[in-house]
């Protein structure tokens, strides 16, 4: 089994990781994600919070929101639709979107649904400013 797997992570407008990795935890949309090398082939759609990785140099975290694992043999890409320093999140700003999205109303089940992935998404974004302060 190998010591290691080649994970990269992109979005649209960046790539922020490409090379060697231990170990990561990945945010799924159905909760954490921990992968390791030999992990089994896995295509998953990502949710909102902290990537955390692992290299020999040590550890880093990113946050992310949306987007699309796949772990394919010794390969694992982080497809995200954003991906952010923890450092260039403002809680104070976050907690004030959230604060206008719990004060908006919104009807039908896929409207909901998003509403619902939205405030997940902030809540997210705050806690990941908060572990990074």
């Amino acid at each position: 089994m190998a010591s290691d797997f080649q994970l990269s992570i992109v979005s649209p407008a960046r790539e922020v990781y490409q090379g060697p990795a231990l170990a990561a935890v990945v945010p799924a949309k159905e909760g954490s994600m921990g992968i390791l090398p030999g992990h089994a082939p896995v295509i998953a759609i990502l949710g909102s919070g902290l990537v955390k990785f692992r290299t020999e140099e040590g550890e880093q975290s990113y946050f992310l929101s949306g987007g699309f694992l796949e772990i394919k043999s010794d390969r694992v890409s982080v497809l995200a639709d954003e991906i952010m320093d923890p450092s260039e999140i403002s809680a104070e700003a976050a907690q004030k979107d959230l604060e206008e999205l719990r004060a908006k109303s919104v009807a039908g089940e896929e409207a909901i649904e998003a509403h619902m992935d939205k405030l997940q998404g902030l809540r997210s974004r705050i806690a990941a400013a908060s572990e990074n302060s």
